[in-house]
């Protein structure tokens, strides 16, 4: 089963290739952030959300669209 996993997992990041792999784990780390503070989970400050920090997402969604097509 461990082994299954391992493959298919393998499989994915040989798929989608270096730059984009990485590329998505940067834009759900920044969606993950944004969601800390705004909500204050996890004990930090409640920072709300601002337009600059959804264009700033934004932008790096829109650049992943982009690496995709590539």
């Amino acid at each position: 089963h461990k082994e299954y996993r391992r493959q298919r997992q393998m499989c994915i990041r040989d798929r989608v290739g270096a730059l984009l792999f990485m590329s998505l784990v940067l834009a759900g780390q920044l969606s993950m952030a944004l969601a800390l503070d705004h909500f204050g989970w996890v004990g930090f400050r409640e920072a709300p959300v601002s337009l600059g920090k959804i264009a700033g997402l934004l932008l790096i969604v829109v650049g992943v669209v982009l690496i995709r097509r590539g």
